[in-house]
């Protein structure tokens, strides 16, 4: 699921059978149904049966109330009535920064990463090197104007235009392709052998640190629908607040005072 607007849900039934498939794990078909529903009315605004490749992160809401598909042929940008433009070739994961401007696409079967602004489409920067990535893990993260890449399996660097790039550490049992910007300010990271998320700055300093009371099995960093604030007749996706899925509690709900 996804939201385009404060009002406008898009939901993916991505089903399939698992039992003697000879498909991969990976697959887009059979195509999945996806809706387009306004929630505050309950009407449907659209439906279509599209290719969605049956995996984690393959289906996201970007910027200028769209949709990002991944399929088997690549990556669709398609807008809120589920008119699709030609795929960007690539065979995922994506990653998409926090306002949806920004896409990272590739990676898979030690392939190129693409960055992508999103309005206009076109690429901004490539990795061409897969063996920069080659541990497990490893990758770049979107923000819409920084990027957070990989160096290794103790620390990532953060690059933004115009400025060196930052280096942060983390432990060797952290999960930095679970790492995400909340806003443009800030990114959250995980240290999984000490059973901590860290909040940071873009320029490195340390806002605070949350422990979790048992060890991560799985987490990701998601942001809820807030109110655009240039304007009280339109609405974004992305909120200045974050959740997680783990499989215990985390000690805290307050980021800082910026967060409200």
């Amino acid at each position: 699921m996804a939201f385009l607007t404060e009002d406008l849900l898009a939901v993916c039934v991505n089903q399939r059978v698992f039992l003697d498939s000879p498909a991969p794990m990976n697959t887009d078909q059979p195509n999945s149904k996806v809706l387009v529903v306004d929630v505050k009315t309950g009407r449907l605004v659209a439906s279509a049966a599209l290719p969605v490749r049956k995996y984690i992160g393959s289906f996201h809401a970007v910027f200028g109330e769209r949709l990002a598909v991944l399929s088997a042929t690549g990556l669709q940008l398609c807008t809120r009535e589920l008119r699709c433009a030609a795929a960007m070739r690539g065979p995922g994961p994506v990653f998409v920064s926090p306002q949806g401007r920004r896409i990272v696409l590739g990676g898979d079967g030690m392939t190129r990463r693409a960055v992508f602004d999103v309005d206009p489409v076109r690429e901004v920067r490539s990795f061409e090197n897969p063996s920069q990535f080659a541990e497990y893990g490893s990758g770049v993260i979107p923000g819409d104007g920084a990027l957070l890449v990989s160096q290794g399996v103790t620390s990532f660097a953060i690059e933004q235009p115009g400025s060196e790039a930052r280096l942060i550490q983390f432990d060797r049992g952290g999960s930095f392709i679970e790492s995400r910007f909340l806003n443009d300010d800030m990114i959250a990271y995980l240290n999984e052998s000490s059973n901590s998320v860290t909040i940071t700055k873009l320029d490195g300093s340390w806002l605070r640190r949350y422990e979790v009371e048992k060890r991560i099995a799985r987490a990701s960093f998601q942001r809820p629908v807030e109110k655009d604030s240039a304007s009280t007749n339109r609405a974004t996706p992305f909120g200045t607040h974050w959740s997680t899925s783990w499989t215990s509690t985390v000690r805290g709900q307050r980021i800082c005072s910026e967060c409200e």
